[in-house]
């Protein structure tokens, strides 16, 4: 029953290796990931670790960077058949999960999911699981399947309650995007124990399931943006911009705590004062239509323009790409063919937001190096090593230096936008001011009631 060292407090150097490269690409496909609480993640002992799911794939190996020891996942069956995949899932000791409405599913299927889980709690190991069951772009949390319940029950109570199995809750946040160059935050909160479930367990173990299940559901809750719609979360966060637009831009996690404040006063709001809460609504939505339609943001329609201040910008940004335009070139030149065969391969591959992220994402980290090695074949038999050395050694540097050209590019554009506005476009900006006045006038007099 004592698994392998993968489940002791010393990573193994396989999985080592597979999370190095793990974080380095999602350093690359993500602008920014902000872990919030990496102490809380107990270093030994059994764990579960669970997680809301709202990005495929993408979301077990978010975990796997983020955490510190390693953890066996429960991933879907049908994974395990795809090439490659499934030889690095079988490697890192993931665990095959048969739900419903996979080919040939019956319910005694399952039952080495808990007895290999079962073992890996016994071992002193970590095991994590996505407790919704499929990933999802709905804002809000979905029901709770109960096996993840059930599995630290029936371990503990293999133990007689005294094997201190914890659970550790993991909220992941995408901002702006779950795709390329979007902002994740991952929060860990402290572990929770299960034993104050033994004597429930014991008289009734479906009913101990069920409110263990309902206990977890509300506490990862209050971890993540648990939206009524995707509306009401970008809402929120356009709200939250408002509120701060003229002093500085906050963390990722400062953020996201603003956000969720915002929504929790929302739903308070939406019972108490109705009216006013889908008057605010109303106007939220038309000002970010027309901020959308003109390339602004909230913080430009606010902001004083005055020429000197647009020529440096102008200048200094003109400068800064300039500078980096022959890189970006050399950048675009070596690396354009493995990315646009990656964003090709997610169009064809995901028909939901969470599904393009995850082919977007290990495609790219299958294309990229056949690529690279490709290249070095190439070289190694056209070229004198003079000329295809230094491109394939540079390439990398210079795919890195024109993602970020790209997106002071667009930052550019939008700021640019946002000037143009301002010096030829006063009917339009004086209308998004006012709009801004009123949204700002309603929200305080309902935060004054709230």
């Amino acid at each position: 029953m004592i698994l392998d060292s993968i489940y002791t407090a010393t990573v193994n150097p396989f999985y080592r290796f597979v999370r190095g490269l793990i974080r380095a690409a999602l350093g690359l496909f993500y602008r920014e990931l902000e872990i919030a609480g990496p102490g809380q993640v107990p270093s030994e002992g059994p764990l579960l670790i669970l997680a809301n799911h709202h990005n495929g794939m993408v979301d077990a190996l978010i975990l796997i960077a983020s955490s510190s020891r390693p953890v066996r996942y429960i991933a879907k069956a049908p994974l395990f058949r795809i090439p490659i995949l499934g030889w690095f899932m079988r490697r890192l000791e993931c665990i095959p999960a048969h739900r419903g409405q996979d080919r040939g599913y019956t319910k005694e299927r399952n039952e080495d999911l808990y007895r290999a889980a079962k073992d890996a709690f016994l071992a002193g190991g970590a095991v994590g699981i996505f407790p919704e069951g499929a990933s999802h772009t709905d804002s809000a949390l979905a029901d709770f399947k109960h096996g993840a319940a059930k599995m630290a029950l029936e371990a503990e109570a293999l133990a007689d309650f005294r094997l201190g199995l914890r659970v550790q809750l993991a909220g992941i946040h995408f901002e702006r995007t779950r795709l390329f160059r979007g902002l994740v935050l991952v929060t860990f909160s402290p572990p929770l124990g299960v034993d104050g479930y033994r004597e429930r367990f014991a008289a009734d173990p479906r009913g101990a399931v069920a409110a263990l299940t309902e206990e977890l559901r509300e506490r990862l809750s209050k971890m993540v943006l648990d939206a009524e719609s995707e509306e009401v979360a970008r809402l929120a966060a356009m709200v939250e911009r408002l509120l701060r637009s003229e002093g500085p831009v906050p963390g990722l996690e400062e953020r996201f705590r603003r956000q969720k404040e915002i929504l929790e006063r929302y739903g308070r709001l939406k019972q108490t004062h109705p009216a006013e809460v889908e008057a605010v609504r109303r106007l939220l939505r038309r000002f970010d239509r027309m901020l959308r339609l003109v390339g602004s943001g909230p913080g430009q329609v606010a902001a004083e323009y005055r020429w000197p201040r647009i020529l440096a910008y102008a200048l200094k940004n003109t400068a800064i790409l300039l500078i980096g335009a022959p890189v970006f070139a050399l950048g675009i030149a070596v690396n354009s063919v493995p990315y646009l065969a990656a964003r090709g391969c997610s169009l064809i591959g995901g028909d939901t937001e969470d599904h393009r992220a995850s082919v977007s994402l290990l495609s790219a980290f299958l294309l990229f190096p056949a690529w690279y090695a490709a290249l070095i074949v190439a070289g190694w038999k056209l070229l004198p090593p003079e000329v295809w050395i230094p491109v394939v050694a540079a390439g990398p540097f210079a795919g890195f230096v024109s993602m970020r050209w790209l997106e002071r590019f667009r930052r550019f554009g939008r700021e640019t936008a946002g000037l143009w506005l301002a010096l030829t476009g006063p009917g339009v900006r004086r209308r998004l001011r006012s709009w801004r006045i009123e949204i700002l006038a309603r929200l305080e007099r309902l935060a004054a009631v709230d």
